[in-house]
């Protein structure tokens, strides 16, 4: 027998994933089964345990990807030497996860983790560490432009990126229902931080 290799590791949990993300797309994250998803990724069971333990594990995978695009995206965006003013750099992540929602359609899966999340312990404690982990990105974000003095210092960042952290929920929930644009909260942010 051949050597896995971890890029073909990769490329096999890449695939689950967007199998996964299908179903729960088409289905719903609740009505679809693990045997819908062997079907859509065309493997057997023991395909599929080989990398992920669950259903809730492949949620949280997709979820991680979804965080993992958007965080780059923003450090790429964000200098500490020279950064943009903060509502363009709001708009810039709302924009980002818009196009991430435009290609995976990972704000309906999102909203479906977090309502599982509020009766499932294990699902709880992995979108509380992706929120902590938003939270502390956007916490040294927050530092940097209180020592440029685009922000007052007075505030712990770790407060005030508590609240900013509450935006990408509120964006996804109003682009999943009402069908929201990045653009339709341009106007806001400029105002609340004029």
């Amino acid at each position: 027998m051949g050597v896995v290799t971890d890029e073909y590791r990769d490329e096999r949990c890449r695939h689950i994933m967007a199998a996964a993300k299908r179903c729960f797309v088409r289905n719903g994250f609740h009505a679809t089964s693990v045997q819908q998803i062997l079907e859509e990724a065309q493997i057997s069971a023991g395909g599929l345990y080989r990398y992920f333990r669950s259903k809730d594990e492949i949620v949280l995978a997709v979820a991680g990807e979804a965080l993992d695009r958007l965080k780059s995206s923003i450090t790429e965006t964000f200098d500490p030497a020279d950064p943009l003013p903060l509502p363009e750099l709001l708009e810039h992540a709302l924009a980002t996860m818009e196009r991430i929602d435009e290609a995976d359609q990972v704000a309906l899966i999102a909203v479906q983790v977090w309502a599982t999340a509020t009766y499932t312990p294990e699902l709880a404690t992995a979108v509380s560490e992706l929120i902590d982990t938003v939270s502390g990105m956007l916490a040294g974000i927050v530092a940097s432009y209180q020592r440029t003095g685009a922000l007052p210092a007075g505030t712990p960042p770790e407060e005030i990126a508590k609240v900013l952290v509450t935006l990408l929920p509120g964006f996804v929930l109003q682009r999943t229902i009402l069908g929201a644009r990045a653009s339709d909260f341009t106007p806001g942010l400029a105002a609340l931080f004029a």
